[in-house]
């Protein structure tokens, strides 16, 4: 390109200057002036050609976040007039850190899975490529919806199912933090394994694949102390219709009054369940999806137990029905409300057989206020009308006793009595006026 100048003050005649651009780099400029026109030459290079050796590690998730090392020759600290960057895939690794003019590191974006050029960059156009010097991976992305059972001890040894999807052999699990032992990958949704000793509270539930891909369950298994889970040996029958309805006998050891019971893959509640002591539980099985599933017991202190594969739902067609005789629980004679200065009682009436288990709610005016139970065998979800307090240290089976409040006098109070006894229930109520 030409640049005019004054012809007044210039002859013909050729100037070279040396120009100090940096401690190191010093460039000839040779301006050669002629017939009043200078010629310039082109802009020189001063960035120096890298080259790229290797790339450590080689490969990383597709969804990027993965610290690399790029090692080679003519790398510029960052802080330098032409400093290095550096592409992964074509997207800038970033942050570039200058280790030394061998090495440096960087952080790579997401990528297409496969393998991806990585290139290095001095100043304005000096470009290195390794072709495939680095390979994205798509990892796994297993999700976990259950475990079961959902809590244990804290001293460990508890067997526990976790559902889901996208488990890999080779995976792992932690529960709330602590590693899950004898592991089993039973299949892309089922894996089983062993707690370990733990702390006391509740935590998440961690399944990581051999590829890194993880899932985390929150709030997925809670450690309680003092809690001895119990054991399951066996399950009468072992099959059962998917439309439910199956009265097993569950076989072991540890059972505790108020146990729950879950069957099946998907792990649904029991019905009518009766501890009939330590070592032996009935229950109705609830409607399931055909195939085997396992079986799980938790008492009411958190202790559970589970029996992989334990039960095995078929359709309808496959299985004989089952019939269970179930005799009424017919009330025939209301409760009875009496009044002390102190307290107000109320009996138990008669029904058509002897209660096993008795719920007692006392309603002043149109507030339940107060209910109790004489034992754990009725699960307190199925009293839907429970008053505002729940207890069971005021009742037994023939009557329950509340303090008398200043406040009830003149009021009408009643007493709403929940029998069960063998898979049967009945209710009755009586009422009465509190005393002025």
């Amino acid at each position: 390109m030409f640049r005019k100048t004054s012809m007044n003050s210039i002859n013909e005649r050729s100037v070279r200057k040396e120009i100090s651009v940096s401690a190191k780099v010093k460039i000839a400029i040779i301006g050669v002036l002629t017939l009043g026109f200078a010629v310039l030459p082109a802009a020189p290079s001063f960035a120096v050609a890298p080259t790229i050796t290797g790339v450590t590690p080689a490969s990383g998730s597709d969804a990027g976040g993965t610290a690399i090392t790029i090692t080679g020759t003519g790398f510029v600290d960052v802080g330098g007039t032409f400093p290095t960057s550096a592409r992964v895939g074509g997207r800038p690794c970033i942050p570039v850190n200058f280790v030394s003019a061998i090495s440096i590191t960087c952080t790579t974006q997401s990528g297409t899975a496969g393998a991806a050029d990585v290139q290095v960059t001095n100043g304005p156009g000096e470009v290195a490529t390794l072709t495939g010097g680095f390979t994205y991976i798509a990892i796994s992305t297993p999700t976990i919806t259950t475990v079961a059972p959902a809590s244990g001890s804290t001293a460990g040894g508890t067997a526990i199912t976790i559902t889901g999807t996208g488990f890999v052999a080779g995976a792992t699990v932690r529960v709330r933090g602590f590693l899950c032992t004898g592991l089993s990958v039973v299949s892309a949704t089922s894996i089983t394994c062993t707690t370990s000793a733990g702390s006391a509270g509740t935590g998440g539930v961690l399944v990581e694949n051999p590829d890194t891909g993880s899932s985390l369950l929150p709030n997925g298994f809670t450690y309680s102390a003092g809690v001895v889970a119990p054991t399951i040996t066996s399950v009468t029958p072992t099959s059962g219709s998917t439309a439910g309805g199956t009265a097993i006998t569950i076989t072991g050891t540890g059972f505790v009054t108020g146990a729950g019971v879950r069957v099946g893959a998907t792990l649904r509640a029991c019905t009518s369940v009766t501890v009939v002591s330590a070592t032996s539980i009935t229950c109705i099985t609830p409607s399931g999806t055909a195939g085997v599933g396992d079986l799980t017991v938790t008492n009411t202190d958190m202790g559970a137990g589970l029996l992989a594969g334990a039960f095995t739902y078929t359709t309808s067609a496959d299985v004989a029905p089952v019939v269970v005789a179930v005799a009424p629980m017919t009330p025939e004679v209301a409760p009875v409300i009496k009044f002390t200065s102190a307290q107000v009682t109320c009996s138990l009436g008669k029904y058509s057989q002897t209660p096993a288990s008795v719920v007692y709610t006392l309603v002043v005016g149109e507030d339940a206020v107060s209910t109790h139970f004489s034992n754990t065998m009725i699960p307190t979800w199925l009293v839907p009308w429970a008053g505002k307090t729940i207890d069971f240290g005021n009742a037994t089976s023939v009557s329950a006793t509340w303090d008398l409040q200043s406040a009830w006098k003149g009021k009408t109070v009643s007493c709403l009595t929940l029998a069960y006894a063998n898979y049967a229930t009945g209710s009755i109520s009586s009422s009465a006026v509190v005393p002025s």
